[in-house]
């Protein structure tokens, strides 16, 4: 687990900077900034709406898991989805099988999210 209490306050910072720059200036620094995880999601790649991905990707937190390490458990609290821009992730019904599995630039774990359920796998 990382410790990134010093990069949580940055982002407030982050975010009152850009919102005084103008628009196209706001663009270039945020895909200097998330234009790699941009273009690893294929979702956020073929869209066309700017300030939809913009907005998606400020909100997003970097967490870096190893492998084998659970990233979340059956029955926990939907709170967010994953966007994977690297590596792979298995799901995982609750006889141990799994049931599906993600690459890089898939996004897991909406539909509990946007549901507001409890988790139905661990992955």
């Amino acid at each position: 687990m990382l410790n990134n209490q010093e990069d949580l306050f940055s982002k407030v910072e982050e975010e009152q900077l850009l919102n005084d720059l103008p628009i196209s200036l706001k663009e270039e620094v945020l895909y200097y900034q998330h234009g790699s995880l941009v273009d690893s999601i294929k979702m956020l790649n073929e869209c066309e709406e700017n300030e939809f991905v913009w907005a998606l990707v400020q909100q997003t937190q970097k967490i870096i898991y190893d492998k084998d390490d659970p990233i979340y458990w059956l029955g926990d609290y939907a709170g967010n989805f994953y966007l994977l821009e690297e590596g792979h992730v298995k799901l995982y019904a609750q006889n141990g099988f799994t049931f599906s599995s993600y690459k890089q630039g898939d996004i897991f774990g909406d539909s509990d999210s946007f549901l507001g359920e409890l988790r139905d796998s661990k992955a």
